[in-house]
C-alpha cells in the first residue's frame, strides 16, 4: 500500500504519514484507530509489533 492510499483510507495526511515512518513523529493516539483499521489490524498491534507477530505464528502454526 503507498503512503498516499493508506493516508487517504485513514483520513490522515500523507506527510503526516511519512514522518510517522521516519520517526520524526511518533503517533498521536487518535490517529492510531484510523491507521490500524486502514492496515486491517487490531489497533494494539500498532503499539505491540512484536508481540502481534507472536500470535500470528502461533495462529498459523495451530490454526483454528
Amino acid at each position: 500500500m503507498t503512503q498516499e492510499t493508506l493516508a487517504e483510507v485513514a483520513g490522515i495526511d500523507r506527510s503526516y504519514l511519512s514522518q510517522l515512518e521516519n520517526d520524526v513523529y511518533g503517533a498521536s493516539i487518535d490517529k492510531l484507530e484510523p491507521l490500524a483499521e486502514a492496515l486491517g489490524v487490531a489497533t494494539w498491534e500498532l503499539l505491540h509489533p512484536d508481540t502481534a507477530d507472536r500470535v500470528r505464528q502461533q495462529q498459523g502454526a495451530n490454526p483454528k
